[in-house]
């Protein structure tokens, strides 16, 4: 079953924003995907990060969650080094720290710290 094309994004990098942008594509979801998310690298196993990397067990390629190539091919766009400033619901748009304005049909926060930070400031 293939499902309507839209663009959905995604807020966070890590494990959860990574799971989820898997998801849609195995779910044959055909429209846009956009992870977005203020690390600079791709996503990476913590543990393995604080516990091995730095032990020098593993290389830095060793804790990367997917390689560069695996965002490629099954089309998922990376938005690094990036914070979302606002989220503007009646528009269906992300204001990023840059000025750019993502659109969005679907959004999910697979952050905890932006959600968050978001409720922080709705209240």
């Amino acid at each position: 079953m293939t499902h309507a094309a839209g663009t959905v994004i995604v807020l966070g990098t890590g494990l959860a924003g990574l799971r989820t942008a898997e998801t849609l594509r195995t779910q044959d979801y055909e429209g846009r995907v956009i992870l977005v998310g203020e690390a600079k690298h791709l996503p990476y196993e913590h543990p393995a990060l604080s516990e091995e990397l730095l032990a020098g067990k593993r290389s830095a390629e060793q804790v990367m969650l997917r390689k560069p190539e695996f965002f490629e091919q099954e089309q998922i766009e990376l938005v690094p080094d990036r914070r979302v400033e606002q989220l503007d619901a009646e528009r269906c748009l992300a204001l990023l720290d840059d000025g750019r304005e993502l659109g969005w049909d679907a959004l999910v926060i697979a952050d905890a710290l932006a959600l968050s930070e978001e409720l922080d400031r709705d209240s």
